[in-house]
């Protein structure tokens, strides 16, 4: 899919990027491969523990901004949610 932003300021701004599916930030995935422990070990939950939270999908980067605007293009599997950052901070 591409998602247009709109109203951005300066030529380049900062793209953070965080996704929630089976392989990131599912700490339910790492679970059933562990094979649904109903008393996980202390290592067992130390592997759980590991995937809670949000995951960076992919690298932090700069994007060009054209005009106020700039689209990003993304694979967006079914069953998934991504969280996209942006900030400023970019460097000339």
């Amino acid at each position: 899919m591409t998602v247009r932003l709109s109203g951005l300021s300066g030529d380049r701004c900062v793209i953070e990027h965080y996704r929630i599916d089976a392989e990131h930030s599912n700490a339910h995935t790492v679970w059933t491969e562990l094979g649904s422990p109903r008393d996980p070990s202390p290592e067992q939950l130390e592997t759980i523990r590991r995937r809670m939270g949000l995951e960076e999908f992919e690298p932090r980067r700069e994007i060009e901004v054209s005009a106020g605007q700039t689209d990003l293009r993304l694979s967006l599997p079914l069953q998934s949610v991504s969280l996209l950052i942006l900030s400023s901070e970019a460097t000339s």
